[in-house]
């Protein structure tokens, strides 16, 4: 009995027949012509539904030129000044937000620190438009990342988290140091002769170079600025981990309801 039931054979199991049910669709089967002129159709519109391009790139581009433009006429505004004596030689003060350290140490009040206070306020309200929209520093990095990529040169940006200190340090080197320096001198722990602190407004000046440095220093720090910061800290490294002003516009930044 062990055999014959070893040697019986499975039956295979009955497949039911299924019913298919004619469709009310009596659209004519798609032809093998008819998948070109299905691909056009998708392809245009599909061109169609694509996004334009964003021309805030240009509009920021010719702004950025004229921010240029309006330090060059600056310039060269105070050298005719210094000529033939226009406005008795004097021409309008740096419109640098680095001269709001003479405020913190001597309390002048320069169109400097106007500017200042003035994107400050406005980066509260509008986020961090400053950067990107008025800074010349901004233009030297963009122009200098677009040579680097016509030359094939690709930036190596390295990270790590104590690079923004580096900007912290700097704001409180320019803008606290000038105040702990006053504070140590009136405690007499720091001996050290400081011009008098006094609030004044003082918006004209005739050395409109004094607090910049000579050519042999402004044109490295142009490089190092430009290509040495875009090719190992990234397109916009000076702004992030190197510019003293970016330390007090970063956290006003988080608190604007809107953007530019």
């Amino acid at each position: 009995m062990a055999r014959s039931r070893a040697k019986r054979k499975k039956r295979p199991r009955s497949i039911k027949p299924v019913e298919v049910k004619p469709t009310t669709d009596c659209r004519a089967p798609r032809s093998r012509t008819a998948a070109p002129d299905t691909f056009q159709i998708s392809a245009a519109s599909a061109r169609s539904a694509v996004i334009a391009p964003s021309q805030s790139g240009r509009h920021r581009a010719i702004v950025l030129g004229l921010v240029q433009l309006l330090i060059v006429a600056h310039v060269v505004l105070w050298w005719l000044s210094q000529r033939y004596g226009w406005w008795g030689g004097y021409t309008l003060t740096p419109i640098e937000p680095s001269e709001a350290a003479e405020t913190s140490a001597e309390g002048v009040i320069n169109a400097g620190f106007l500017f200042f206070f003035a994107a400050l306020v406005s980066t509260m309200v509008f986020g961090r438009w400053f950067c990107g929209w008025g800074c010349h520093v901004v233009l030297l990095q963009d122009l200098c990342g677009w040579l680097m990529k016509r030359l094939g040169v690709r930036p190596k940006p390295f990270r790590t988290r104590w690079l923004p200190l580096g900007a912290l340090g700097l704001a409180l080197y320019l803008y606290g140091w000038p105040l702990l320096e006053r504070a140590l001198v009136d405690l007499g722990w720091l001996a050290q002769e400081l011009p008098p602190w006094q609030a004044r407004l003082h918006l004209t000046k005739p050395d409109f170079w004094a607090t910049f440095p000579d050519w042999w220093l402004a044109i490295p720090f142009l490089f190092i600025s430009g290509f040495a910061t875009v090719y190992f800290l990234g397109a916009k490294g000076f702004c992030t981990y190197g510019c003293p002003y970016g330390a007090f516009f970063a956290p006003l930044d988080k608190l604007a309801p809107g953007r530019i």
